[in-house]
């Protein structure tokens, strides 16, 4: 089964860290932002970047730092202050998924 960036995973962590719902606005974001449909989003842009730097013989927490960099400028420049607080979970959550995708790769 291929695994996709699913709102759904990214909300039910939201709140598991939080203990809150997403607001409208944070759900939108989420929804255009992890999309998997869409070729261009930022959410697909940043995993497949993940993998090709992993494929490159980067180190594990230059990817997870460049992940939790990205996040956070995307998260801030929304002025989505909620989503900056865990910003740090996504991208542990993000590095998890880009090292499954790389090993299921390299076999």
């Amino acid at each position: 089964m291929r695994r996709a960036w699913l709102y759904e995973e990214h909300r039910s962590l939201f709140e598991n860290i939080t203990g809150s719902k997403l607001t409208k606005e944070e759900s939108e974001f989420l929804k255009s932002y992890f999309n998997p449909l869409d070729n261009l989003s930022k959410g697909k842009h940043l995993y497949y970047l993940s993998v090709y730097r992993l494929k490159r013989f980067y180190p594990r927490f230059f990817v997870y730092l460049m992940i939790k960099k990205t996040l956070k400028n995307d998260f801030a420049s929304e002025n989505l202050d909620a989503l900056v607080l865990v910003h740090d979970h996504f991208a542990k959550h993000m590095l998890n998924e880009v090292v499954k995708a790389f090993c299921k790769l390299s076999v």
